[in-house]
């Protein structure tokens, strides 16, 4: 997780556009600002970062569906659960699936997965709106294909 970025997404493990899924890594930072106040003596991933992991793979997952063509916004939240603590330097699994698309919107299912357990779940609402250039279009692409995702025919590259 690159939290001076903000991009909360490693790696792209899998991608299955009929299914319209993928699994996503991450892994927590060893040492952020974050963890200063959240909590001292025991530091633990916030909820609304990993709400905002959720959402980011889903986003993704979405533009890649969409052939780049449509970004996806936040907008809403529900039925999130928060199952257990996350450690620093913790390796995380993000799966997220496309349960509705159209209309300008997409939702999406999510859960992050530690050490083999739920530890978080929530349904993301987006907002799909056209991307707006081509600027934004090939940087759109050029951080799906460091994520792993082949932008030629929407995959991902081998491990």
């Amino acid at each position: 997780m690159d939290f001076l970025k903000f991009n909360m997404i490693d790696r792209v493990l899998t991608l299955d556009r009929s299914q319209k899924t993928m699994v996503c890594m991450t892994q927590v930072p060893e040492s952020s600002f974050i963890f200063d106040a959240h909590f001292p003596g025991f530091p633990v991933l916030p909820g609304v970062f990993m709400i905002e992991t959720i959402a980011q793979a889903a986003g993704m997952l979405s533009l890649t569906l969409n052939q780049f063509k449509k970004m996806a916004f936040l907008f809403g939240v529900e039925d999130t659960r928060f199952r257990d603590f996350v450690p620093p330097n913790s390796v995380l699994e993000v799966r997220v699936k496309i349960v509705q698309q159209g209309s300008g919107y997409a939702v999406a299912e999510g859960e992050i997965i530690h050490q083999n357990k739920t530890v978080a779940n929530a349904e993301v609402r987006l907002r799909l709106a056209p991307v707006p250039n081509t600027e934004i279009e090939d940087m759109l692409k050029s951080r799906a294909q460091v994520m792993g995702i082949d932008i030629k025919v929407n995959d991902v590259h081998p491990a």
